[in-house]
């Protein structure tokens, strides 16, 4: 019954059956701009360090996981050094590894510390050295090479040592 009586309306009055468009609220707006806003934050302020944390820190080298990291003291630098077995069991020698301390005119200084094992290490088993180099004869610039089985598998960037 209630249709009908929509006739005797003025036009101006009756109900359109077109769907208006919306008008954009600001509120969509901002939320938009606020979640975009929000995942570049998440991008450069943690996925992009993260990522290039990660970068070059880890290498495989016959079938040995490398992670490598370092820390600078008042008088020492120190160079952690992760191997992870990741193939079969098999017998790990320390002499295979060496790790130095390159200064910027290309001279190679040795660590202090002098690490002789030989050791069977199962998949899956890691073991943790630690180098150390005296900063007393390194020239304020240097970067860490390692070698594995007599071959450069590692090259870090230029490490500032000394103000």
């Amino acid at each position: 019954m209630g249709d009908h009586f929509n006739y005797f309306i003025k036009p101006e009055d009756r109900r359109s059956n077109k769907v208006k468009k919306k008008t954009p609220r600001k509120w969509n707006i901002m939320l938009t701009l606020g979640n975009l806003t929000f995942l570049l934050l998440v991008i450069f302020l943690v996925y992009k360090p993260a990522m290039e944390n990660l970068e070059n820190k880890e290498l495989m080298a016959d079938q040995y996981l490398f992670k490598v990291s370092h820390e600078i003291t008042e008088s020492n630098f120190f160079v952690d050094v992760y191997i992870l077995n990741k193939g079969d069991m098999r017998n790990f020698s320390s002499q295979r590894l060496k790790v130095v301390l390159v200064g910027v005119d290309n001279k190679e200084y040795e660590s202090l510390s002098n690490i002789e094992i030989e050791e069977v290490l199962d998949q899956n088993q890691g073991k943790h050295f630690i180098y150390s180099y005296s900063l007393s004869e390194i020239s304020k610039n240097a970067y860490i090479r390692i070698y594995f089985d007599n071959k450069v598998i590692y090259e870090s960037e230029t490490i500032k040592l000394k103000d």
